[in-house]
């Protein structure tokens, strides 16, 4: 690693790193066991296995509610050619409604319906707050370059780990926790 770093010349982090909302998430991965090479290997992997493709296809498919979901900007999400932004916004405003109601400080598990038991969990505000960044963070992983992608550099890394080094590593697309670190302090969460 110590080669690695005198080699680049002190420029190594300035290429193995990357930034996100205003430099709020930071994905450093200049101390992990790879070169240029590696990356522009990785990158053609990622190429190989279709991997804008089936972005482009999370963010115009059925999966597409899922997106729309998180979406809180002024930018409609569409479903063949029907803008879904309207009646997701109505079953979000019944979310917020339900989670004031129930709310209470009390713990609520994350792993059933995902989207309910977060809002009641942080309450609606925070929730609303979690649901723009993961909207950040769904439009960087559909627009940014594959080089510059974040959930897409985090994954490829975890394919190097496990396969050339066999660690066991889990580094896909993690959306909750990326926006978790992002999310600000809340006072409404126990």
């Amino acid at each position: 690693m110590k080669d690695m770093f005198e080699k680049d010349k002190n420029q190594r982090f300035k290429k193995f790193s990357r930034k996100f909302n205003k430099d709020e998430l930071l994905l450093d991965f200049s101390k992990n066991i790879v070169g240029d090479e590696t990356v522009e290997l990785l990158i053609e992997l990622a190429k190989e296995a279709r991997i804008e493709e089936m972005r482009d296809k999370m963010f115009s498919d059925r999966v597409v509610l899922y997106v729309a979901l998180r979406n809180l900007s002024d930018k409609s999400t569409y479903e063949q050619g029907k803008d879904v932004t309207p009646e997701v916004r109505r079953v979000l405003k019944h979310m917020k409604e339900f989670s004031e109601l129930v709310w209470s400080g009390g713990r609520f598990s994350i792993w059933s319906a995902i989207g309910l038991s977060v809002a009641l969990y942080i309450g609606y505000d925070n929730f609303e707050s979690f649901l723009r960044v993961a909207h950040e963070m769904n439009e960087h992983f559909r627009t940014a370059p594959l080089a510059d992608n974040i959930p897409v550099l985090l994954t490829l890394l975890s394919v190097w780990y496990s396969n050339f080094f066999n660690a066991q590593t889990e580094a896909y697309y993690l959306m909750i926790n990326i926006c978790i670190v992002l999310l600000p302090t809340s006072n409404n969460a126990p």
